[in-house]
């Protein structure tokens, strides 16, 4: 049975159901679907280019897999349910933790560095105004067995090479550590830490200067006035000095200047900047943590960072690991990239010809259909709302007839010469 109801919010009429789809699901025309696969192979096409290798892992799992080290937030998001035995499984709401057991339980005699990618669908319950998208395509890779600054370095190069690939315009890297913010608050109380970071998500000063105000001990005091301090700088450098009272945080500057410091040598720090006050809701971030940001979409389209306590939770020796992901979806909203028009024939006539005319096209890789019924202003219609280029017209055994939608005229050819002619057409079409 159903631990949870998926879309418990309202009880439609039974018409309206048949009809609707849930919020925050979509379904996605012909048009759609090719801009989301060419996104895909673009995707694809860059991660292997790389030296990733993709895997795919299932769509439900245990909810105790599933929720190793994604924090509470992501947990109560999941979408779950019992299955016949009475185990609790899950959609997946994210896709690192499940590749983590994957990598753990089936690569861990792999020799390190491993670099995977994958995509595939993520479910999540969610509330958010501004994100109400409850399944989401999620792309992403995970680089395992990497030191920093090495893992860091690739994986950002990787990053910013792949948006201008899909085309994502003005995009931006913003980077922070994560364990940065952890160890300052780390003093507080459970309940005070919470609203210190839900405060700095929000990077509402205001009300972290009325928190200071509460505040009796000295140390907590001054964490306070550092963490307010921090929420107005993108420098590492002003960064160190604002934290430099703190040796705990010494490290985590450093590593974030040596990071910087490579991606300058290697010519790609444009677009990439540093906010060191950077929240991601996934616990399992132990190091550098990034998000990027593009003008046309009001909020992050991707993110990412170092996990290296992650793999131990499923049973393999602690390792090193880091990796990013991208909501497709997102990306598709943003992205200049248009598919190719392809050539496409419908073919009109004796079904006995025109058939034999269609596998001569598909035979040479151009899609081709057999018209029924369809003629006059009803067939330029149909033609132009289905994406096709040339109308064929079967005469006779030996003729035909080939329209090349938006031209005047007929041309008349033998059923032989159809074939090459609309492959010619592919290169100026």
């Amino acid at each position: 049975m159903f631990i949870y109801l998926f879309f418990p919010t309202f009880f439609p009429q039974e018409g309206s159901r048949i009809t609707r789809i849930p919020e925050g699901l979509k379904d996605l025309t012909p048009s759609e679907t090719e801009k989301r696969n060419l996104l895909i192979e673009r995707f694809r096409e860059t991660l292997e280019l790389w030296g990733y290798r993709e895997v795919s892992t299932p769509t439900i799992e245990f909810e105790t897999s599933l929720s190793k080290g994604i924090g509470t937030e992501m947990t109560n998001s999941m979408f779950k349910l019992q299955d016949v035995d009475g185990e609790v499984i899950a959609l997946r709401a994210e896709m690192t933790a499940p590749v983590a057991r994957m990598t753990s339980t089936r690569l861990g005699e792999w020799h390190k560095p491993i670099r995977i990618f994958y995509i595939g669908p993520v479910f999540k319950r969610t509330r958010r105004s501004w994100d109400d998208s409850r399944e989401t395509l999620q792309g992403g890779l995970e680089l395992i067995g990497a030191e920093t600054p090495y893992g860091e370095v690739e994986v950002l190069t990787l990053l910013k090479d792949l948006l201008r690939r899909l085309k994502v315009p003005e995009a931006t890297i913003d980077v922070g550590h994560s364990a940065l913010l952890k160890d300052l608050a780390e003093l507080f109380p459970e309940r005070t830490r919470r609203e210190l970071m839900n405060q700095i998500r929000l990077r509402d000063k205001n009300r972290l200067t009325k928190l200071l105000e509460e505040m009796e001990k000295p140390e907590e005091k001054d964490r306070v006035k550092v963490l307010i301090d921090l929420l107005e700088t993108t420098s590492i450098g002003e960064a160190a000095s604002i934290t430099s009272n703190i040796k705990e945080l010494k490290q985590y500057s450093s590593e974030l200047e040596e990071i910087a410091d490579w991606l300058k040598e290697l010519g790609v720090a444009d677009g990439i900047g540093f906010d060191i006050t950077l929240i991601r809701n996934l616990e399992y971030y132990t190091g550098l943590i990034f998000e990027v940001i593009t003008p046309s979409i009001g909020v992050p389209i991707g993110g990412g960072g170092r996990y290296d306590n992650l793999m131990e939770k499923f049973g393999a020796p602690a390792t090193k690991a880091i990796g990013f992901a991208l909501d497709m979806d997102k990306v598709s909203r943003a992205t200049g990239l248009t598919p190719p028009k392809k050539v496409r024939a419908l073919i009109l006539g004796d079904p006995r010809i025109a058939y034999r005319i269609g596998r001569e096209l598909r035979g040479k890789g151009i899609p081709a259909a057999v018209n029924w019924g369809q003629d006059g202003e009803n067939l330029l219609g149909f033609a132009e709302t289905w994406g096709y280029t040339h109308i064929v017209k079967a005469e006779s055994v030996e003729e035909a007839s080939i329209l090349k939608l938006g031209k005047d005229g007929w041309t008349k050819l033998s059923v032989r010469e159809i074939p090459d002619e609309i492959s010619q057409a592919t290169g100026d079409s």
